[in-house]
């Protein structure tokens, strides 16, 4: 996709000079289709995924729940209680802060690879300090102009 992007980038003054369309470039126009049917499928395909993760993450508690129910055997003492209570109420904020931290992350890396992206292009070449033979006249005379109506 980048070649074609970088064809029509170059193309964008032809475009501008006779008044033609992002449609002439039809192999520019076709990558782009191709990659939105990808993305929308890609997309389609992790959304079960997804839901079952954030699912699976965000209930946790209820197994807790559920374990506690079934190791006090129908007894429990305060302790047991305060216990399950501690982990019932904590569980959830563990893992709304691993699922931040796996997004900061995600995101800490796209930003890493734009940068390296960033860093590998090829700087231009220093400016040159000399001066060419015309630019090193001198203004003789110049001051504001105002005019009179």
């Amino acid at each position: 996709m980048s070649s074609e992007a970088v064809e029509y980038v170059r193309g964008i003054p032809v475009v501008k000079t006779f008044g033609q369309t992002v449609f002439s470039f039809k192999k520019f126009k076709g990558t782009i289709d191709n990659y939105e049917r990808w993305v929308i499928a890609y997309t389609k395909q992790l959304r079960w995924p997804m839901t079952l993760y954030t699912l699976a993450v965000s209930s946790v508690f209820v197994f807790l729940i559920a374990g506690g129910f079934l190791f006090s055997h129908g007894g429990a003492d305060n302790g047991i209680l305060l216990n399950l209570l501690f982990c019932i109420i904590i569980t959830p904020v563990i893992s709304l802060t691993l699922t931040k931290l796996m997004f900061m992350s995600e995101n800490g890396m796209i930003v890493q690879d734009a940068i390296t992206r960033i860093d590998s292009v090829p700087k231009p070449a220093a400016f040159s300090a000399q001066r060419s033979a015309a630019s090193q006249g001198q203004l003789r005379d110049a001051g504001p102009c105002y005019l009179q109506l």
